[in-house]
């Protein structure tokens, strides 16, 4: 049985730490199926990473690798797609013209959380901790608007939800100069799960 989760969302890291009891097909309220992939399922801890805002497959990021085998490399590895994406969309980088209709019209943060929500949803009544990081120079999820969401979710009875904006990072984890601080990121992370086992 699972005792462990971490998410990840690109520039928004979720982590969190309970016990998993995976659905084979999961829903959206519309009836749409929530695509996800389950690796390493007899594992005690689970990661789930929620790939960042493009229009890509989260099969085809290689990050998501380095990830879990930074983080975690005897853990599961639970990864979601994004509404209306599955693995038969080839990767490409920058505008795309073939960017599926459903992902333009539904992708949001709130409709992503909401997919992850309902794939853990045997997990509703445990208080599990939960770590939030977002880059404060993100200019693909507003930084804003993570705080402002963040917020609700604790007036709406949320709790142990720690929120922890990293200075002068984008989407990437990167600086002004161009350096990459996913190390770093991944390591405070890391420290972070520790401490909640």
């Amino acid at each position: 049985m699972m005792k462990n989760i971490v998410f990840i969302l690109a520039a928004l890291l979720f982590f969190v730490a309970f016990t998993l009891s995976a659905q084979p097909q999961v829903k959206r309220e519309d009836g749409s199926v929530i695509q996800y992939y389950l690796n390493n399922p007899a594992a005690d801890t689970l990661l789930v990473v929620f790939h960042g805002s493009d229009c890509n497959s989260v099969q085809h990021i290689e990050s998501i690798q380095t990830m879990w085998q930074t983080l975690s490399p005897e853990a599961a590895l639970l990864t979601i797609e994004k509404y209306g994406i599955d693995a038969a969309l080839p990767y490409a980088t920058g505008e795309r013209e073939d960017c599926p209709a459903a992902y333009l019209e539904n992708n949001s943060l709130t409709q992503r959380i909401e997919d992850g929500t309902r794939e853990l949803e045997p997990l509703h009544h445990i208080q599990a901790p939960v770590l939030v990081m977002q880059s404060d120079a993100d200019e693909s999820v507003d930084p804003a608007r993570t705080q402002s969401e963040i917020a609700t979710f604790i007036e709406n009875g949320a709790t142990h939800i720690e929120l922890r904006m990293l200075p002068g990072l984008d989407h990437s984890f990167r600086d002004a100069d161009g350096k990459s601080h996913l190390a770093e990121v991944l390591e405070e992370v890391a420290l972070w799960l520790s401490s909640v086992k």
